[in-house]
């Protein structure tokens, strides 16, 4: 049994045709009428095929593969139509372009006709029409065209800053550009919070650091922005943790807060850094740390209690402030491990004032009974076995030796390593 052979294919076009083809049955009309028309050509002509059809315009049609067809058409052959060349019809239609008697396709949509009209309700716009702004593929009609917010005349890009966020577009002469990638601009606003200036004077450098000094028990910070090189970092948390951004203003302050004044900073920057959980989980530095701040910061050395009682009453007027909540919690949670802080400081404490005893003994016993009266108990740390002892400055020379020998010999001969506390 043989196989059929293969339907002959053709192609049609109707661009010269002036009845209507509205739909596919208007098309099977057309072309029971001219199959019969092909009966009479010669299945290997290459070339195509007019009719003429009067009133009704003309068809062309064209044999696509004549070296394949059959020898002669006849009325069981089937054929494929494979293509139709129609007049194109504009679907979408520019509206600008509409009073003018002109139908041109309109590709673009008018987004803030979409916004008050609804999804495909907008404005359709022609490539001469259509307004495109840098900055974002946003798409809108000429009465919809922004206008620069700061001075009327029309816009030229979107603003991609923070306060703008693309819906806000502006002129030239309100564009500032990004430093490093020209493909983006911001307003004057957005700028200079993308890329503050450094707050110290004469040195033109983003500040991208934030002071985090808290002003006030309602939790607002300081404004100023620093560059890397004039941050100062208070390392309240240790050295391998980041320490609190100063800007030279509030790092040169430090040495005149007040005790309570430390405490809050320490507590309120914390309860700030937890909120934010930008620098990773925020926690209260132990009391022995804090200890050694205030010696740092104000040049006394406290009794443990005494700190532990800073914080005690923070805690009592934490409540009932903006931001005390998270102060209060940090407090809160603060409390037990200064509390075993406390117990452990006793006994610690009771060893070092031991061994700086004995270190008295030794020096008095060396003829040194003067230095000895110079100097004071600050700390002991059991767990580096180290001694912390308070030297005057004046007398700081006698005591440390040539590049440390004098203390190192002290500390062998105790069996410590002695330190001298960093006023």
């Amino acid at each position: 049994m043989t196989s059929p052979p293969p339907p002959v294919p053709v192609s049609l076009d109707v661009r010269e045709y002036r009845e209507p083809l509205p739909d596919a049955d208007s098309y099977l009309a057309l072309w029971q009428w001219i199959e019969p028309h092909l009966l009479r050509v010669d299945p290997r002509e290459d070339r195509s095929l007019r009719l003429d059809l009067g009133d009704r315009g003309a068809l062309t049609l064209r044999l696509l593969d004549p070296a394949g067809n059959p020898d002669a058409f006849g009325p069981g052959t089937e054929f494929a139509v494979r293509g139709i060349l129609e007049t194109p019809r504009v679907r979408y239609a520019c509206g600008p372009c509409a009073p003018s008697g002109t139908r041109v396709y309109g590709p673009f949509q008018c987004h803030a006709c979409n916004e008050e009209k609804g999804k495909d309700g907008g404005t359709r716009l022609c490539d001469r029409h259509v307004v495109i702004l840098e900055g974002a593929f946003r798409t809108v009609c000429p009465d919809h065209a922004p206008a620069c917010p700061a001075c009327g005349r029309p816009g030229v890009f979107w603003c991609d800053g923070g306060r703008c966020r693309n819906r806000r577009a502006w002129c030239a002469a309100h564009r500032v550009p990004h430093p490093g990638d020209a493909r983006t601009s911001y307003c004057r606003d957005c700028f200079d919070d993308r890329f503050p200036s450094c707050v110290a004077p004469r040195c033109g450098q983003t500040g991208y650091l934030r002071c985090e000094h808290v002003r006030s028990a309602g939790g607002e910070t300081c404004p100023h922005r620093v560059c890397a090189a004039h941050a100062g970092r208070w390392q309240i948390y240790g050295p391998h943790r980041r320490g609190l951004v100063l800007c030279p203003t509030h790092l040169a302050g430090l040495r005149g807060m007040s005790r309570e004044d430390v405490v809050f900073q320490i507590v309120a920057a914390t309860a700030l850094r937890r909120r934010s959980r930008a620098a990773g989980p925020a926690l209260l530095p132990r009391l022995s740390v804090v200890r050694h701040i205030l010696i740092h910061v104000r040049d006394e050395a406290l009794d443990m209690g005494v700190v532990d009682a800073l914080f005690t009453r923070l805690r009592a007027t934490a409540d009932g402030t903006r931001g005390g909540a998270e102060m209060a919690t940090l407090l809160d949670a603060h409390a037990r491990v200064r509390e075993q802080d406390l117990d452990a400081f006793r006994g610690d404490q009771e060893l070092g004032r031991r061994h700086y005893e004995a270190l008295l003994r030794m020096l008095t016993a060396d003829g040194r009974g003067q230095l000895a009266e110079r100097l004071s108990f600050s700390d002991f740390r059991p767990k580096a076995n180290a001694l912390y002892v308070r030297v005057p400055p004046d007398v700081a020379g006698l005591f440390i030796g040539r590049g440390g020998s004098g203390v190192r010999d002290l500390g062998a001969r105790l069996g410590v390593t002695l330190k001298v506390e960093k006023r």
